[in-house]
């Protein structure tokens, strides 16, 4: 007989091939078998239900458990994030810290994409100083990426830049991305485009091929030929495959 952890790891394979059909079938099998939606399983509910766009079910379970921990509520404030509902992601988060319960980077970074969408911009950077001075959580290089891409799409790239250019870490291919993306949106490529080109030429930072199409496309668009077929080349020349759109469909 299913247990609590096979319940929940068939409910992660659910999650992630978005199998709305089936995770709602095993939920109705964990209540025929008296298997308590609490810790483990009602959190695995709470992500497939989200996953699959069935927000209003994870809510329902969410509100609905006996005890709600840490890994709870990171999942609905990610759940809303995802689903289209920032607002809602950011009153969760708070929500959670009248609770009493302690965020971390995970929590942390949920809210901050919820500001991002949702064009927040103080508070983004109101949670982000939080972080490290109140709660004492160390920002990550996916926080940083997370304000960039949060300034970029608020029209701010100088902001943006600057925030880029203040990191305490070297930045990664999401950074750079992130950064790329915001110029993108903002119509101003010039110095960033100089200074990737010369890190991708001198091998010092390693990009997805998402980055690098982006930048080639860049190139493209403003008729700069020469510096498209270099970025073209770099591709190549380190064997990055360029992303393939592709997306599961449950067919009933």
């Amino acid at each position: 007989m299913p247990n609590k952890v096979s319940v929940g790891c068939v409910l992660g394979a659910c999650a992630s091939a978005g199998i709305l059909r089936i995770g709602k079938w095993l939920h109705s099998y964990t209540l025929r078998a008296g298997l308590d939606e609490d810790g483990i399983v009602g959190n695995a509910f709470i992500d497939m239900y989200s996953k699959c766009g069935a927000i209003g079910a994870a809510l329902k379970i969410f509100y609905g458990l006996p005890c709600r921990d840490l890994v709870s509520w990171c999942t609905m404030i990610w759940g809303m994030a995802s689903n289209g509902r920032p607002k809602n992601a950011i009153q969760l988060f708070s929500l959670m810290l009248c609770h009493g319960i302690q965020p971390d980077s995970v929590a942390f970074l949920g809210v901050l994409s919820a500001c991002c969408h949702a064009g927040h911009v103080k508070e983004a950077l109101m949670f982000f100083k939080a972080m490290y001075d109140v709660y004492g959580v160390l920002p990550e290089k996916e926080h940083y990426t997370c304000i960039i891409d949060m300034y970029g799409r608020a029209g701010c790239l100088r902001e943006a830049k600057e925030f880029f250019h203040g990191m305490p870490m070297k930045p990664d291919k999401c950074v750079w991305g992130a950064l790329l993306s915001a110029c993108k949106l903002n119509g101003s490529n010039e110095a960033v485009h100089v200074r990737m080109q010369k890190m991708f030429l001198q091998e010092r930072v390693a990009l997805g091929g998402g980055t690098y199409a982006m930048l080639s496309n860049m190139f493209a668009k403003d008729e700069r030929w020469d510096e498209a077929n270099k970025v073209e080349e770099q591709l190549n020349a380190r064997k990055i495959s360029k992303l393939v759109g592709y997306s599961w469909t449950e067919v009933t």
